[in-house]
């Protein structure tokens, strides 16, 4: 998705002429111009931290296969130019949040009756700074 583009019809010896595209004609010249700027989705999972999975103990902070999606957390992300974009994680514990670009700041909603999962890793807080396009961006509850 671009986030600002122009159109314009050129004549080579009058320079621009509009952009009414039904007057294309030979001699013509149809431009484009876009600032480039692409936006991407930034996904992950919240899930139910669990601590064992029957035979071995799992890693706090890393889903596991045995873990399930939390529903109904709220997500939030805002870039550097002060955009937001707010998701509500579905029945599997999934969400994307769209329309962002760049650096983005990922904060998660912590419901009442659970808890941010201990960590193994550094990628279980609630608060993430991440990159648009970044897909994983999961959060563990227990």
């Amino acid at each position: 998705m671009l986030n600002s583009a122009f159109y314009g019809l050129f004549n080579y010896k009058k320079g621009r002429i509009g952009m009414d595209f039904n007057k294309l004609t030979k001699g013509m010249l149809l431009v484009y111009l876009s600032s480039g700027i692409a936006m991407a989705d930034i996904s992950g999972v919240v899930f139910k931290d669990l601590p064992v999975n029957g035979t071995t103990t799992n890693k706090y902070g890393i889903k596991d296969t045995n873990e399930f999606g939390v529903a109904g957390v709220t997500v939030t992300g805002v870039d550097s130019s002060g955009a937001t974009a707010t998701a509500t994680t579905q029945a599997n514990g999934s969400y994307t949040l769209t329309g962002l670009t760049g650096k983005v700041r990922v904060e998660f909603t912590t419901p009442s009756d659970l808890k941010e999962s201990p960590s193994n890793t550094v990628n279980n807080s609630s608060v993430r700074f991440v990159n648009d396009g970044d897909s994983g961006v999961n959060f563990g509850l227990h």
